[in-house]
């Protein structure tokens, strides 16, 4: 699998794509590699982040990287399927985040939000360079209650093999086999949509998720810088 990592999506846009539309790569045939197009619906996706999005595109074809039909390509956490198109060129499709398993679509809508969503969240408390994004594909263990709780705390352990890293668990909850199973992490997103803009905490990373949202690294709790996402996510939810 291939992978464009998030830290390309550098800075937050204001023009919004307003209508459905398709947007293609012009850099990619001069190094004999088809072009890529890419659907982008009504959804507020600040054009910035698809300019970049294709510019990594094209960047990684320029430094040898080759895409055929049937690859996938990880972004952020999410993982896109190369398709072929018309006329020759190459579509990216998105799974749909409501079918399991995986149903993929002719968008890139929720990669590219929720890349924003967890760039956002991780650079609220921490540095860009602490972006650490697992795979949906990947697994991540929860607790028995996780559909439901309105509480939740998500530790991260470090990644490996095919584990994210991510426990799901309520408060005081007892680490038993009883009570924690094993999920994928696109099983999580689907039951729990709310907690995919924390994904990409890096590993020693604690995510309090209630009525206000919390983290802390290394047992220290950080500060929410003013006016970042999370700062704004809480006070939202004090309104409310």
């Amino acid at each position: 699998m291939l992978k464009i990592f998030g830290t390309v999506l550098a800075a937050v846009g204001v023009n919004k794509a307003t209508a459905p539309a398709v947007y293609t790569t012009s850099a990619c045939a001069q190094f004999g590699q088809p072009e890529f197009q890419v659907s982008i619906s009504d959804e507020p996706i600040p054009d910035v982040d698809i300019q970049h999005f294709l510019k990594s595109l094209e960047g990684m074809v320029a430094a040898g990287s080759r895409f055929s039909p049937g690859q996938t390509l990880q972004v952020g956490w999410s993982a896109l399927r190369v398709v072929a198109g018309d006329e020759g060129l190459l579509r990216l499709h998105e799974p749909d985040m409501k079918a399991f398993p995986i149903r993929y679509v002719n968008s890139v809508d929720a990669t590219l939000r929720q890349l924003r969503a967890q760039k956002d969240a991780v650079e609220s408390v921490l540095p860009a360079a602490s972006l650490t994004f697992p795979s949906m594909t990947e697994s991540a263990v929860v607790h028995v209650n996780y559909k439901k709780s309105r509480v939740l705390v998500m530790q991260r352990a470090r990644p490996e093999g095919h584990d994210s890293g991510w426990w799901v668990s309520e408060p005081g909850a007892e680490a038993d086999s009883a009570s924690m199973s094993r999920i994928s992490l696109y099983r999580l997103a689907l039951d729990r949509p709310d907690l995919i803009q924390f994904f990409a905490f890096p590993p020693d990373t604690v995510v309090l998720v209630a009525d206000r949202v919390g983290v802390a690294k290394d047992r220290v709790e950080l500060p929410i810088k003013p006016g970042s996402y999370l700062d704004h996510l809480n006070r939202r939810a004090r309104t409310k």
